[in-house]
């Protein structure tokens, strides 16, 4: 139950960020040219660990699959929606990139995490 709360909040959170005009430019704050693509990949690759947290699917299910179409396919729809809002937010098809790739280091993160835990209750 803790898991699906904190992914629903996490979730509302890249919503919030992915949408939201803010009075700061992107490039005023950029350290290199790209570098808002890594906020893209730890925003959703964070989303995509805590719903496979929350939903603890076996490896190479239906339930994996699931949980990862979906999220790409709301990444790709936060992109569209910065560009329909017109509050200052534009389509970039590197950020859906950006996402796609979150959304798969997040799907490595949970089953090396969910080797690792395996791995260490086996140990004691």
């Amino acid at each position: 139950m803790l898991f699906k709360v904190l992914a629903s909040a996490w979730t509302c959170t890249v919503l919030f960020l992915s949408l939201y005009p803010f009075k700061t430019h992107p490039d005023e704050i950029q350290f290199w040219e790209h570098s808002d693509k890594l906020v893209h990949i730890g925003m959703h690759g964070l989303n995509a660990f805590f719903w496979l947290l929350a939903t603890k699917p076996k490896i190479r299910s239906k339930k994996v699959v699931s949980v990862l179409l979906i999220l790409i396919v709301y990444g790709i729809i936060l992109e569209a929606f910065q560009e329909w809002m017109g509050l200052g937010r534009s389509f970039d098809l590197r950020d859906i990139l950006a996402n796609i790739l979150g959304v798969m280091l997040g799907l490595t993160s949970y089953f090396v995490f969910e080797n690792f835990k395996t791995t260490a209750v086996q140990r004691n």
